[in-house]
């Protein structure tokens, strides 16, 4: 019997939540906002169209490579299974970015 167990509800409610604290803190710091100058990111953009055509299609496979595999998850478990795997993948690759950026800080 596992240790806890994780639903997707809860999974699903923390994501609103962090979602939720997200816009509130866009909203509250509107000003950081008004300072983005488009001019120059569309600038940006047109100087460096070649790397936006290649890079873009390639980035929008990866994506949708990588959360496959929860649509699969859910499509063939319950969702307590799923609310489990979701939550795993969650902490395992929270501890793998801490331990490669620490290896990484090291060899740079």
């Amino acid at each position: 019997m596992p240790i806890f167990t994780f639903s997707l509800l809860q999974y699903i409610r923390f994501n609103r939540w962090f979602f939720n604290l997200t816009i509130f803190n866009i909203f509250e710091n509107s000003n950081v906002l008004s300072k983005i100058n488009f001019e120059n990111i569309n600038k940006g953009l047109k100087q460096n169209i070649s790397t936006v055509k290649h890079l873009l299609p390639s980035n929008v496979i990866n994506s949708s490579t990588n959360n496959l595999m929860s649509i699969l998850i859910l499509t063939f478990f319950r969702a307590k299974e799923a609310g489990v795997y979701f939550f795993s993948l969650k902490i395992l690759g929270t501890s793998l970015s801490l331990i490669s950026s620490s290896i990484a800080n090291v060899f740079s």
